[in-house]
């Protein structure tokens, strides 16, 4: 039982320092944000962010549907966004060269 506490422990250490691992950079989430919002629209929907938000409902902190740049600065500085666009994925971006997803 202790060495599976221990384990256990160590995980949570990793996965920890993982999580930090994934806070990008202002600059870096600046560039991730032109590329995502390549009509330059203002706001993402759900299918845009996908291949970039790890987790939509977490960023689209009012709730609103779309994800304006300044929930996506937030979100991609707290880790909520992938440094690079998630491959497989479609949006309206022309970043991926699949289908994933609902429209």
């Amino acid at each position: 039982m202790r060495s599976l506490s221990l384990a256990f422990a160590a995980t949570s250490v990793l996965y920890a320092g993982s999580a930090l691992a994934q806070t990008t950079s202002p600059s870096d989430c600046t560039s991730l944000w032109k590329q995502a919002d390549a009509s330059a629209s203002g706001a993402l929907t759900q299918t845009q962010a996908k291949p970039y938000v790890t987790d939509f409902n977490s960023v689209d902190t009012d709730k609103d549907g779309k994800i304006t740049n300044a929930e996506f600065m937030k979100g991609c500085t707290a880790g909520h966004v992938r440094k690079t666009a998630a491959s497989g994925s479609s949006g309206s971006t022309g970043t991926g060269t699949g289908s994933s997803g609902s429209r």
